[in-house]
């Protein structure tokens, strides 16, 4: 097959050709960092930084070539993949570091940054309705890091905000949450999971999926892949342990 042929197939199907991406991305970020945790618990607290170190490196590449990309498909879909990599060094990386191993990096993903997001999220819109963000590559990258950001602050904030009441067992604990959760809790999680799975899914599949626009299809796709992976994969391991890297 040529190569003409080869983006003829990729820019005929944009939605799913980003959604193959996305979840690739999505289960080899969290299979590399689940791995290097470990190793970081054997002592070998220097892979772990040099592998946070890399994601971040990534983030770099892959925002420089979307934003060099020749066509529009590719310039969204790698300022979503510099996202996810930017995600795996400043949100995943550096939270785990600073939690888990000791290592101040001033990063903390919780409840406790619902404020600064509702602020960041009123400065994304108005950036997006004045077109202040004008590159797709930067905009994706941009749509990534908020909506993943604010989708861990949201189920971190189900799983451990004081609010709820109850037990609240921490992150690594092996323990099934429905046994030891709140009424509250559960009930918070369920609405938070038919919402997702209710309104949020049918809405990317049935109309974004749909739009004309470029940038839109390309964003949906990943919509629909934290939503998904939100779903079917994080919520569901929460509720029963299963440990799955």
């Amino acid at each position: 097959m040529t190569e003409n042929n080869k983006a003829g197939w990729f820019e005929r199907y944009p939605f799913l050709t980003a959604t193959i991406i996305m979840f690739a991305m999505f289960y080899f970020s969290h299979f590399t960092l689940s791995q290097a945790y470990k190793l970081g618990e054997k002592g070998m607290l220097g892979l772990v930084i040099t592998v946070g170190i890399f994601y971040g490196f990534l983030a770099l590449v892959f925002l420089y070539a979307g934003i060099k990309g020749k066509t529009p498909l590719w310039q969204n879909i790698l300022g979503l993949c510099a996202g996810v990599c930017w995600w795996d060094f400043y949100g995943e990386m550096g939270d785990t570091l600073q939690a888990d191993f000791g290592v101040t990096t001033g990063v903390s993903i919780g409840y406790g940054n619902i404020p600064f997001l509702v602020i960041l999220g009123v400065i994304f819109i108005l950036a997006i309705r004045y077109k202040a963000i004008a590159h797709p590559a930067i905009l994706q990258w941009a749509n990534f890091a908020y909506i993943n950001w604010f989708g861990h602050v949201i189920l971190l904030t189900v799983y451990y905000a004081p609010i709820f009441g109850g037990e609240t067992p921490e992150l690594g604990i092996k323990a099934d949450c429905w046994d030891v959760w709140s009424g509250a809790r559960l009930t918070t999680t369920f609405v938070i999971w038919g919402i997702y799975l209710l309104i949020l899914l049918p809405l990317v599949l049935f109309k974004f999926r749909r739009s004309e626009n470029m940038q839109l299809k390309i964003a949906s796709a990943f919509w629909f892949v934290i939503l998904f992976w939100s779903s079917f994969v994080e919520i569901p391991k929460k509720l029963v342990y299963m440990q799955l890297w």
